[in-house]
């Protein structure tokens, strides 16, 4: 893995980009699950924010990877984390079109996941999680 072999060389997972992002995002934004469990060593790791408050999680959800969404919840991701713009991961996913079968034209964080829970791709998500979308 390349991950490690860079790790093992030295390179610093804890540098950013000009938007803010770590090595933990880029893996995240391309669905590298194994990456991530090697980049992911503390909880600081796994919901660390970019510049748009987006954690891993954010970025893998929106991107329709559900099985790295999987291991940064095993490893820790909160999924009710809500990014600057006050959006959590499964809003951030139902706006890119992630989880709904159907487009959507309602835009609040309450709307979208109400639209989508019949989506198997996030229903664990949801399942674990149902409370927070009635504001509990």
């Amino acid at each position: 893995m390349a991950a490690q072999v860079l790790l093992e060389l030295g390179a610093d997972a804890g540098l950013r980009d000009n938007k803010g992002r770590l090595a933990v995002h880029f893996a995240a934004e391309r669905g590298q699950s194994a990456a991530l469990r090697i980049l992911v060593a503390t909880p600081e790791d796994v919901m660390a924010m970019d510049r748009s408050g987006d954690t891993a999680l954010h970025v893998a959800a929106s991107r329709g990877h559900a099985q790295a969404v999987r291991v940064l919840h095993q490893l820790g991701a909160r999924v009710n984390e809500r990014n600057r713009k006050g959006f959590s991961a499964l809003y951030s996913a139902a706006r890119k079109g992630q989880v709904c079968s159907q487009p959507t034209n309602t835009h609040t964080p309450f709307h979208i996941p109400l639209q989508c829970l019949s989506v198997h791709r996030f229903l664990f998500l949801v399942s674990r999680h149902v409370k927070s979308l009635h504001g509990g």
